[in-house]
C-alpha cells in the first residue's frame, strides 16, 4: 500500500476547519480543573499561559485572525503538549490535538497572500453552522491484546523513533534482544520519524512527508503489535495520526500500539527471582499518563527484578520536543527543579521511560548524572550474553 500526503489546503477548507475547532473551544466552562496540572503554569504562575486561555483565544479566533495571526500562534507555541490538562477536562476536549491542528491552520493561514487571507477571514464572519465539523475519534482501544503469554504468533514491529536513532542506538539494540528473549518475532523500524516534531512547528507538508514514509514501512511488515521505547512517539501513533490522516490510514487503528512497558508488563517472563537492596528513582513522563500506563514500570522494576521502587513527585521534566528550544529559559528551570526532587535519595539509580526526558535530566545535571531507560534496566538483569 502506498499513501499519499495531501498537497495544502484550500481557502474553503481552512476557514472551515478554523470555525470548527473554534466551535470545539467554545466547549470550555473555564472551570479552570487544567490550571494546577499545567506544568508550564507551575512554572511561571502566567494564567494566560494555562489550557483554558489558549481556549479562550481559539474560541474567539475569528476576531484575531485579521490583527493578531501571530499572538494566536504564539500563545500556542508555549505548551509542552503534555497532555496533563487533557486529562482532567470536564468536557473531554482533546487540547493537545486541538492545538496542534490549530497550529497547523494558522501556518496554512499565514502563508497564504494578503487577499487570500482576507477572504478566509471574510469567510469566517458569515454566520453558517455546515461545513466540516472537527471530530475527536474514538481512540483506538486494544481489548484485542488480552493474551501475549503466549507471543510465537505475535509478529512485532520496534519502531526506535528520532532520539533513539541519534542518541540511543544502543537501547534500540537492546530492546530487540529483551524482546526476542520473550519469545516475540521482532523488526525494527528506524531512520524514520512519527511526524511530531513537524507537526508542533505547524509544518504540514514534512508532518505528512515523514509520516508517509513510516506509514508505508510500517503496513509492509504486516506485523501484530508496533511497541516504541518512546511514549511520544507511541502516543502519537495510537492518539495523533487516526486524527490527522484521512480513510488511507486507517490500518493502524487495526495495529496495537504499545509502549515498551505495556508489553512487557504484560508478557510472562520467566526469570529466577531477583532480590537487591538496590534504590531505584522513578521519574514518570507526561506522556504516560495520556496513554494510560500506571503501574507497569513498578511492576517490571519491583515485582519482576526486585528494586526498591521510589516515585519521585509528579512534575514534568521541561523537555517538551521543540518547547526546550524555543523556551529554554523556562524548561532549564524546570529540569532543574525535577532533578533536586529526584535527588533527595543519594543511593538512587535515576530511571525513566523516555529517551527524551533521559537528555532532559542529564542537561539539567551538567552532563553530570546517569540516567538509565527501563530498558538498560532490564537488558543488564535478564540478558546473559
Amino acid at each position: 500500500m502506498t499513501l499519499k500526503a495531501k498537497k495544502s489546503l484550500p481557502l474553503k477548507d481552512i476557514a472551515l476547519s478554523l470555525k470548527a475547532i473554534e466551535e470545539v473551544a467554545l466547549k470550555c466552562k473555564k472551570c479552570g480543573k487544567c490550571q494546577p496540572e499545567c506544568p508550564v503554569f507551575r512554572e511561571t504562575g502566567y494564567e494566560n499561559l494555562t489550557a483554558r486561555s489558549k481556549l479562550s483565544l481559539i474560541s474567539s479566533i475569528d476576531k484575531k485572525l485579521g490583527i493578531l495571526p501571530s499572538k494566536v500562534g504564539k500563545s500556542l507555541s508555549i505548551c509542552l503538549l503534555c497532555g496533563r490538562c487533557k486529562s482532567v477536562c470536564t468536557q473531554g476536549i482533546d487540547t493537545s490535538a486541538l492545538f496542534l491542528h490549530a497550529r497547523l491552520l494558522l501556518d496554512e493561514f499565514n502563508k497564504k497572500s494578503i487577499f487570500k487571507k482576507m477572504i478566509i477571514f471574510i469567510f469566517m464572519k458569515l454566520p453558517f453552522k455546515s461545513g466540516k465539523k472537527y471530530k475527536s475519534p474514538e481512540i483506538q482501544t486494544f481489548s484485542s491484546f488480552t493474551n501475549p503469554l503466549q507471543p510465537k504468533n505475535k509478529k512485532i514491529i520496534f519502531f526506535s523513533g528520532c532520539l533513539f536513532d541519534k542518541f540511543f542506538p544502543d537501547k534500540t539494540e537492546k530492546a530487540k534482544k529483551i524482546l526476542k528473549s520473550a519469545g516475540f518475532d521482532v523488526d525494527v523500524i528506524n531512520g524514520k520519524c512519527c511526524g511530531l516534531p513537524h507537526l508542533t512547528s505547524g509544518n504540514k507538508d514534512a508532518f505528512l512527508k515523514s509520516t508517509s514514509s513510516l506509514a508505508n514501512k510500517i503496513s509492509s511488515l504486516n506485523a501484530d503489535i508496533i511497541v516504541s521505547g518512546c511514549p511520544t512517539c507511541t502516543m502519537t501513533l495510537k492518539q495523533l495520526w487516526p486524527k490527522f490522516f484521512d480513510e488511507n490510514f486507517d490500518f493502524i487503528k487495526n495495529l496495537t500500539v504499545l509502549d515498551f512497558h505495556q508489553l512487557l508488563a504484560k508478557t510472562q517472563i520467566k526469570t529466577d527471582k531477583i532480590s537487591n537492596n538496590k534504590n531505584i528513582t522513578w521519574h514518570n513522563p507526561c506522556h504516560f499518563k495520556s496513554i494510560g500506563i500506571k503501574n507497569e514500570p513498578e511492576k517490571l522494576l519491583h515485582e519482576l527484578l526486585g528494586y526498591n521502587f521510589i516515585k519521585s513527585s509528579d512534575i514534568c521534566c521541561g523537555f517538551g520536543g521543540s518547547f526546550s528550544i524555543d523556551h529554554p529559559l523556562i524548561s532549564h528551570s524546570m529540569g532543574k527543579k525535577k532533578l533536586d526532587n529526584m535527588r533527595e535519595d543519594k543511593s538512587s539509580i535515576l530511571a525513566t521511560g523516555c529517551p527524551a526526558c533521559i537528555m532532559q535530566l542529564k542537561k539539567s545535571s551538567g552532563f553530570k548524572i546517569e540516567v538509565l531507560h527501563t530498558i538498560d534496566i532490564m537488558y543488564e538483569a535478564l540478558i546473559k550474553e
